[in-house]
């Protein structure tokens, strides 16, 4: 999604990421202090919208250079910032009140590896927002992309979920 302003994003991953920014906005109360990671930002718009909500600071990260010199140039504010980085990578450890990864892991070939920085980076407590293509509706066999590696059924998803942290999901 490519697009110098919200409204030319599509809806359902406008939503997405309204919905975060909505679930954040409800558990933060108010608290403008966290600080939050975008993992796979692209264009930056999702990290702008939760930024703006929340308050606090934020990172997005992206393997693409020319997505972050985008996102920099059309969402980027003071409390924001973007970084190209490409997986595997290595986060901070114990930094992030909450970490974001929409439609993401499916891109890479080491999904418990991605999850295990992801976690590793969160604050004791961190809120960790994950999405994927569900196969169930959306297989890869009828669907291909050649950019996935893998769709995920929700129970595939809850159990890599489970293998890496203590979470409790919210579905």
């Amino acid at each position: 999604q490519t697009a110098t302003d919200l409204d030319g994003i599509r809806f359902d991953h406008f939503a997405r990421y309204e919905m975060i920014a909505q679930m954040l906005r409800d558990e933060r109360q108010g608290k403008s202090d966290s600080f939050g990671l975008d993992s796979f930002c692209g264009t930056g718009y999702g990290s702008s919208m939760i930024a703006k909500a929340v308050g606090g600071a934020m990172l997005g990260i992206d393997a693409s250079d020319e997505a972050i010199e985008f996102a920099n140039e059309h969402y980027g504010r003071p409390s924001l910032f973007y970084a190209s980085k490409k997986f595997p990578f290595e986060l901070p450890r114990d930094t992030f009140d909450f970490v974001v990864c929409m439609e993401s892991i499916e891109h890479v070939s080491d999904d418990k590896g991605l999850l295990t920085e992801l976690d590793k980076s969160l604050k004791e407590q961190g809120l960790l927002f994950l999405s994927t293509p569900n196969s169930a509706y959306l297989s890869l066999s009828i669907n291909p992309n050649p950019f996935h590696f893998k769709h995920y059924t929700f129970d595939e998803v809850t159990d890599l979920v489970h293998g890496v942290g203590d979470y409790e999901l919210l579905t």
